[in-house]
């Protein structure tokens, strides 16, 4: 029985469409998806619960408490489990430190830039930016020894 849906299918009674906000989810008109999957809508509106978020649209992550698809902090390419915990790399323009992406690195902290494994000198007009702990005998520093 589909309730207050628009309509029914005749021969399974399974339902075809939903009224608004309820969305159609494997024949069955739901407020939220089930847990494990996140609410998903694409650029036509069309609504779907997926499991991972980020596969269906970069920038995305899956809010548990919702179960819907949100989109991470502008600061951050990609997240996890929060708009605002990060994934290295950030956005062009920030520099990474313990899962945010910042504009500059704090006090006792320099900004390096990361490449194959290499150290560099920080490019923010790429992506690869992050903070290194300065020497514990520095207050500045430029680079992770004691200079």
């Amino acid at each position: 029985m589909c309730g207050v849906n628009k309509w029914c299918n005749d021969v399974s009674k399974e339902c075809d469409t939903c009224d608004s906000p309820k969305f159609i989810w494997n024949y069955k008109c739901l407020n939220k998806c089930p847990e494990g999957y996140y609410k998903f809508v694409d650029e036509k509106g069309t609504i779907s619960c997926i499991k991972n978020c980020e596969a269906a649209k970069s920038g995305t992550f899956g809010d548990a408490a919702s179960r819907e698809c949100k989109e991470c902090d502008k600061s951050c390419k990609r997240c996890e489990g929060a708009a605002d915990k990060c994934v290295f790399p950030c956005a062009v323009g920030y520099v990474y430190q313990n899962y945010k992406c910042i504009k500059e690195c704090p006090d006792g902290w320099f900004s390096y830039g990361v490449d194959d494994s290499e150290f560099l000198q920080c490019d923010k007009s790429k992506e690869t930016c992050a903070c290194g702990k300065c020497d514990d005998s520095c207050n500045k520093c430029i680079g992770p020894k004691n200079n």
